[in-house]
């Protein structure tokens, strides 16, 4: 599924460069991996 490997790409980034992203981004980012959950 394309969520799937949107969520591992994100995982990726998120420990390498997570300053890159915007506050909005991760907080998106958060309420789809409790979606998920």
């Amino acid at each position: 599924m394309n969520t799937n490997s949107s969520v591992k790409i994100i995982k990726c980034d998120r420990f390498g460069e997570l300053s890159d992203y915007p506050d909005d981004f991760l907080d998106e980012w958060t309420k789809q991996l409790v979606t998920l959950v």
